[in-house]
């Protein structure tokens, strides 16, 4: 029982981590700062330890996100697939730059963001392209291959820590959850590839 807690704890604080900020402090705690709904902040604090395998975790992640990088920027990445060469896409996003043609149906089912701005009182529900400041291309469309009923790409090591923060931000349940169990078995195997380090220690 004492293991499942331990696991819990750090999956929480990877989700947080993820999706905001971590700034350290003395005596092995961390503090952990995440936005309201208000525009403020909260603050936590959680064990080093947690925060210690999460560096890992991204670690391991941006050696992977490099690689996988390095491999898409000599093949021209194909953004067709998302409805365009099908002929249905009925609107552009804008990122970083280049324009991925989906549709709006599609991402109205999976993202509740998606269907209040398609539908409601708002400038995208007209715009035919729309742009998406501050995310990462690559990131993006791994996102997208994920929610496609067409494509369900799978959550994996290396992907989780890039698409949970859009699976939050866009409220997609199913794909958040998907992250999440993703993250607990990462998390259980890195704690169990370190022999040396107890769940006491873990939970400290």
């Amino acid at each position: 029982m004492r293991t499942s807690a331990c696991i819990i704890n750090t999956i929480y604080t990877i989700i947080a981590v993820s999706i905001n900020q971590v700034k350290h402090i003395p005596h092995n705690r961390t503090l952990v700062q995440e936005k309201d709904l208000q525009g403020g902040t909260k603050q936590k604090y959680t064990n080093m330890e947690d925060v210690r395998v999460l560096d890992e975790i991204e670690v391991d992640s941006k050696v992977d996100s490099t690689t996988s990088e390095s491999e898409d920027s000599e093949e021209e990445i194909d953004v067709s697939i998302f409805g365009d060469s099908s002929g249905i896409a009925d609107v552009v996003l804008i990122i970083e730059g280049t324009s991925i043609p989906v549709v709006k149906s599609v991402l109205s089912i999976a993202s509740p963001v998606f269907k209040v701005m398609f539908t409601g009182d708002f400038a995208e529900k007209s715009q035919k392209g729309i742009d998406l400041p501050g995310k990462d291309l690559q990131s993006f469309l791994s996102f997208l291959r994920c929610i496609y009923p067409d494509h369900r790409d799978r959550v994996t090591d290396d992907t989780v820590l890039t698409i949970l923060p859009l699976a939050s931000e866009y409220q997609v349940k199913n794909l958040t959850a998907e992250c999440e169990d993703c993250l607990i078995s990462l998390i259980r195997r890195k704690i169990k590839s370190k022999k040396s380090i107890s769940c006491k220690e873990t939970c400290k």
